[in-house]
């Protein structure tokens, strides 16, 4: 075969790809996902074409795991419901790495990290020492911390440090999950219209600030612990497992915020180039105003900067230095087992 040809058959495989991406892309978004089998046939694609995390999440599970958590019959709704599928089922997940005495921690397709138990103390125990104006402001305190929204009590209470890392984690790969899909989003907002650009952001908004509120939550825990329990504090500090597992996750949740900040700049930027609507950040909006002489009303969608802000101006420097303490200076995913030997 020559040099042309090779040319030629690869921008036809190129073209090809394309359009059957293209494809499938109208057919979900004409769908109406009345079964189970179409919702979970939908939720894979999306995983298996822009996030391998996801992928390997949902692959654990039967759909009937994690399709209860995939409400609504429209395409809109499924979207809307992706970032709260990967995050149940990851908890699923990690109850399976951890077994019965253990707890378990999904990193990645290839790494999945368990850690041994050590004694704990109930994250609701943090209440006296909370300011009551912060309880009242952090979106996610009273779940996570007093644990007083629940019926039953949540792991990040009921099984303190622990449990607050399995919701660090879930909210890291749910996250990843929604952020990854801003290409798909884009494929389907045609010419940079808004409807489904601002339904990524809003998909994307209070994942975004979770990832603060447990580097928060974890501090606080540390902090109370070398303070009012220093068996506990000792048995945490020396579980190179449950350490590991914090470090590759903060990392990972990182670079994850990040990109989500980089793609928002880029819908900002395409949707102004696009001409038909003026798109502006302001303190808490996303907002959205037609330049059409008969629409001057604009539209504000939720952004997490001023949860960001807030959260960010309570931590001190003993949180930041007590989380350094706790992460491992130098991991990543390629070698992380180093560590752990």
């Amino acid at each position: 075969m020559n040099k042309i040809h090779l040319i030629c058959l690869l921008l036809l495989t190129l073209i090809s790809n394309s359009t059957l991406i293209n494809a499938q892309t109208n057919k979900y978004q004409k769908t109406v996902f009345d079964s189970p089998v179409k919702k979970s046939e939908f939720l894979l694609y999306l995983a298996k074409t822009y996030s391998s995390n996801a992928y390997s999440i949902l692959n654990k599970k039967t759909y009937d795991y994690y399709i209860r958590w995939a409400s609504g019959k429209g395409h809109y709704r499924i979207l809307s419901s992706y970032a709260v599928v990967v995050h149940e089922t990851c908890h699923l997940v990690n109850d399976d790495i951890g077994g019965f005495w253990s707890n378990g921690y999904y990193i990645s397709p290839k790494i999945e990290i368990k850690v041994a138990s050590t004694k704990i103390f109930k994250s609701s125990e943090l209440n006296n020492s909370i300011p009551y104006e912060w309880k009242n402001k952090i979106f996610r305190y009273d779940t996570y911390i007093n644990g007083s929204d629940e019926e039953k009590e949540v792991t990040s209470v009921s099984e303190g440090i622990y449990g607050l890392m399995n919701e660090f984690d879930a909210y890291y790969q749910s996250t990843k999950a929604v952020v990854e899909l801003y290409p798909y989003y884009k494929k389907i907002a045609l010419n940079s219209e808004p409807y489904y650009l601002t339904l990524y952001l809003s998909n994307c908004y209070s994942s975004v600030f979770a990832y603060n509120e447990f580097r928060l939550f974890i501090a606080w825990y540390l902090k109370f612990a070398r303070k009012n329990h220093p068996d506990v504090y000792l048995a945490i500090s020396q579980n190179k497992e449950l350490k590991a597992a914090y470090t590759l996750i903060d990392n990972g949740y990182e670079k994850v915020v990040k990109q989500y900040f980089a793609n928002r700049k880029d819908i900002l930027y395409n949707m102004n180039k696009a001409g038909r609507n003026k798109a502006e950040i302001t303190e808490k909006y996303f907002e959205v105003t037609p330049k059409s002489k008969n629409a001057n009303t604009s539209i504000g969608y939720a952004i997490p900067d001023s949860e960001i802000k807030f959260l960010n101006s309570i931590f001190t420097i003993e949180d930041y230095q007590i989380l350094k303490m706790f992460g491992i200076e130098n991991m990543n995913e390629t070698n992380y087992k180093t560590f752990l030997d």
